[in-house]
């Protein structure tokens, strides 16, 4: 194998009123043909519902990583208490769910270090995913094995339904108030020197907004910026949010 496939499940109705179909059992539920695609998996799970899930202990494909909010990057009062987005969803974008997605790329970054499976590459995935795609077991399986034969680099791949503007001066003042939908936050892969500097960059723009600011925004528009800042670091692959975002993976490269 040549990459490690990494995910995460939450405990989401400790955040949020969840609708009807996403329960914490309907959305893990939704994850069950992507976990079992016999690929490597890193399941990065809150401990708070660790003892809900299955026993993956005898699936040789599955590593179970427990972890607690407190542990989170950048759980502090200074971002739990920073200002979001004017314009958002009041109901799910709030401080905790700002802290979980942008928690994905430190999580790739603890798992490339690590390394269980030994792969070149790694490739995070969202675990709800398939509440979006609705595909099969085999369908993942095949999509999955395609990325597992592109040659990353030492680059980030990011699927994309635009590009992002050039002008980046006001990014902290009008431009991190709304949000910009250039980068798919589902599917982001990388090396494990990519993924260091990439989480370095995230990390040090994400204080920087929060002390100089009291300001917080999405992760894809952290990536955005980077992206701006460092062009030769990302690729990008025209997507969607349907079966392209994994399909159109080998575009990028």
């Amino acid at each position: 194998m040549n990459v490690t496939y990494i995910t995460a499940y939450l405990n989401l109705e400790d955040f949020e009123k969840r609708p009807p179909g996403k329960s914490n059992k309907e959305y893990f539920d939704h994850s069950l043909p992507l976990l079992k695609c016999g690929m490597p998996f890193i399941f990065f799970c809150e401990n708070s519902i660790l003892k809900d899930i299955p026993d993956y202990n005898n699936d040789p494909l599955i590593k179970i990583i427990g972890f607690n909010i407190e542990d989170l990057k950048h759980y502090n009062s200074k971002f739990l208490n920073a200002h979001l987005p004017e314009t958002r969803n009041e109901v799910k974008d709030t401080n905790f769910y700002m802290l979980v997605i942008l928690q994905k790329i430190y999580w790739m970054q603890q798992v490339s270090e690590e390394n269980p499976f030994n792969t070149k590459y790694f490739c995070w995935i969202d675990f709800g995913i398939n509440h979006v795609l609705k595909l099969k077991q085999e369908d993942y399986t095949r999509l999955l094995t395609n990325i597992n034969k592109v040659n990353i680099r030492n680059n980030i791949i990011l699927p994309s339904n635009g590009m992002p503007p050039n002008d980046m001066q006001d990014f902290a003042g009008i431009f991190v108030d709304k949000f910009h939908e250039c980068f798919l936050g589902g599917v982001i892969a990388g090396s494990k020197e990519s993924l260091k500097i990439f989480a370095d960059y995230q990390y040090n723009i994400v204080n920087n907004f929060v002390n100089s600011y009291n300001k917080i925004t999405w992760e894809v528009s952290i990536w955005m910026y980077i992206f701006i800042t460092e062009p030769k670091l990302i690729k990008t692959y025209k997507s969607s949010f349907d079966i392209r975002i994994l399909e159109n993976f080998s575009l990028a490269v």
